[in-house]
């Protein structure tokens, strides 16, 4: 279960994957002996010793780069500063060595790294403490950089700024109490800064996975309607993608170009042509595809009521869950269908009908689906078009497929919300339980080579408790790592 590796002034358990051949180090935090303390340790996936790295003392807005190898945190200057500014720090866990991020003098309020961990990116107020106006400055994690100013001479707003995919550009809210809504991008490489929203109300933005495309979820207030525009970085340039009258309810980029699904509303209706009754109005979400490149997109036919909509990693197919209505009983008919941005599956097909809500995740090979209806697990094989059981009988949480994309590793609920982690081999249809019962709401990270899961187990506002466990193992081969961690990451072995 891969997750977000960083985000601006928040603790959470964070999660990186890769294959390598040799053990996984782990990284966590938990609090130290002293008042105030944090403490950075590590331990790896073959022989869990749990060794201390380094104890900071007023660390807050602990954080992980993506590729795991800096943990950075916001600390008091050391120095006797009479502003009592809080400075970034980096630690490069590899060679254990602390870098200073910002400058002595500025009070960094936030940061986030790049999304290829090239660099931070983080926030200095301007004037007033809450006046919600902030210079932006970027640190290049390279020997003898220095942090310098992006935003020019535009103030940023501060949250939901975001690097894009090769961490060149960066996109920041722009601080403007006369129009609000607007977003800003900066260029790392030639630090210019320029509004690329025009007259826009932007309500939600995301860079492509590839390339340099910012998507825009903008508000028409007029049509009170929501639309979708996309800013190309490179050329600076804003293209509508939605139609005139189609209202935007999410989108979605597909891995490895510039294309995208969004989802639309509509309006169904039943009961036409039934004597003595009204015809009744439902709300319908629609999808579409569009290439960016060349402005065509196109409805996909039969779907009818999108609510979950997930690409494969590598781009070539998605699954989605639709629910159809009957136009006569109104009776509704939840399922999941797959199907291909172009070429023989452009038409999705039905994989699975069911009585409930699915819950389903693609294998790190793009080759699989894997899903849950009701109390089966099943797989899909995109190559033959196929649908197998692997288990039935199990009722299932939560999902997480092993970096070989050969088992799954599965959450089933216990007795008084507790959970239960299995061990499924999708294609052996063999199953096996390894670990205890633990109460709560868990959630598993495989390790970059499969050989453990972390299960990471909230015990509180900020802290949980870390246990491996052996995916070959029983419940007995369990290893407690730490009952008070506030975030943890696994290390890449290999890049």
């Amino acid at each position: 279960m891969v997750r977000t590796p960083c985000t601006v002034l928040i603790l959470g358990l964070l999660g990186c994957m890769a294959v390598g051949a040799a053990a996984a180090p782990l990284y966590f935090v938990s609090p130290g002996e002293a008042e105030g303390q944090v403490v950075v340790k590590a331990t790896d996936s073959e022989a869990p010793q749990v060794r201390t790295l380094i104890a900071l003392q007023q660390a807050r807005a602990i954080g992980w780069s993506p590729d795991g190898r800096y943990f950075s945190f916001v600390q008091l200057d050391p120095v006797d500063d009479p502003n009592g500014a809080r400075r970034l720090f980096a630690y490069y866990c590899v060679e254990a060595k602390a870098l200073n991020i910002s400058p002595r003098g500025q009070d960094v309020a936030g940061y986030w790294w790049a999304e290829n961990s090239s660099g931070i990116a983080y926030l200095v107020h301007i004037g007033a403490e809450d006046s919600n106006t902030y210079d932006v400055y970027c640190h290049d994690l390279i020997p003898g950089s220095q942090a310098s100013k992006l935003n020019g001479s535009i103030p940023s707003a501060g949250a939901a700024s975001v690097f894009s995919a090769d961490g060149r550009y960066l996109a920041f809210p722009v601080a403007d109490p006369t129009h609000s809504g607007q977003v800003a991008v900066a260029d790392r490489t030639t630090g210019e800064a320029w509004i690329a929203t025009g007259s826009l109300h932007v309500r939600g933005h995301q860079w492509s996975l590839s390339g340099a495309k910012l998507a825009l979820q903008t508000a028409d207030e007029e049509a009170g309607i929501q639309t979708l525009h996309v800013a190309d970085a490179a050329k600076r340039t804003i293209t509508r993608v939605s139609g005139d009258n189609e209202s935007v309810e999410g989108f979605s980029w597909r891995p490895g170009s510039t294309d995208m699904a969004y989802l639309i509303a509509a309006t169904g209706r039943i009961g036409d042509g039934v004597e003595g009754q009204e015809p009744v109005r439902f709300k319908r979400v629609l999808v579409k595809l569009a290439n960016t490149d060349t402005g065509e997109n196109r409805r996909v036919s039969n779907v009818y009521n999108a609510s979950q909509f997930v690409w494969s990693a590598d781009g070539g197919y998605y699954a989605v869950s639709d629910m159809a209505v009957d136009p006569l009983s109104g009776a509704a008919q939840p399922s999941i269908k797959v199907g291909s941005f172009s070429g023989q599956m452009a038409t999705p097909q039905l994989v699975a009908n069911s009585s409930g809500s699915a819950i389903f995740a693609w294998s790190p090979d793009s080759k699989s689906l894997a899903f849950i209806m009701g109390q089966y697990l099943y797989r899909y094989d995109v190559a033959d078009r196929k649908t197998s059981v692997v288990v039935d009988s199990l009722t299932v949480r939560d999902l997480t497929w092993s970096p070989d994309g050969r088992h799954l590793a599965v959450l089933t609920p216990y007795a008084e919300g507790g959970i239960v982690v299995w061990n499924v081999d999708v294609f052996g249809g063999t199953g096996r339980i390894i670990s205890h019962a633990f109460r709560g709401a868990g959630m598993v990270d495989w390790s970059p080579q499969g050989d453990s899961l972390l299960l990471y187990m909230p015990r509180g506002a900020d802290t949980g408790m870390l246990n491996l466990l052996n995916p070959t193992g029983t419940p007995d081969d369990v290893v407690l790592v730490a009952d008070d961690a506030t975030t943890a990451t696994w290390y890449p072995v290999n890049d």
